[in-house]
């Protein structure tokens, strides 16, 4: 009986890491716009960051993106950026995922509007990642 209880609990062990890792995962930028650059901001993000995210979706790497401007509010003037990824392991691995794509798509590094350089027209306020919790209603009846 104790082998029987242990061989159950060995086989469901990968299940539970592998349901684990395939708990999806959001990267979420908040950039403030520098010295009313948003040409040069929307055009780097359009340019640049959407076209590699839409590589990514192809290859599998992340499962969407998005970006929400608000330029209403001139005290924030926000740019959020939200990459959401698979898992946790294809979070974990993001740069090294996306080092090929980049290089790739932009092999001379990113186009710019204006010669205006990152540093000119973004300030990266908030960076984090964050497991997305879903409500497993099936769980709780």
């Amino acid at each position: 009986m104790k082998k029987l209880i242990l061989l159950s609990l060995v086989a469901f062990m990968p299940t539970q890491q592998t349901n684990a890792q395939k708990t999806p995962y959001v990267a979420l930028d908040i950039i403030k716009i520098k010295n009313g650059l948003w040409e040069e901001a929307l055009f780097f993000f359009e340019n640049n960051w959407k076209v590699y995210r839409e590589d990514a979706i192809k290859q599998g790497i992340i499962s969407s993106y998005q970006l929400l401007i608000n330029r209403a509010d001139s005290v924030s003037n926000n740019i959020i950026l939200i990459t959401q990824y698979p898992d946790s392991l294809a979070y974990v691995k993001s740069e090294e995922n996306f080092r090929p794509i980049l290089k790739k798509l932009r092999p001379n590094g990113p186009i710019h509007l204006n010669e205006k350089q990152r540093k000119d027209f973004m300030e990266i306020v908030v960076f984090n990642g964050y497991k997305v919790w879903i409500d497993d209603k099936e769980k709780r009846k």
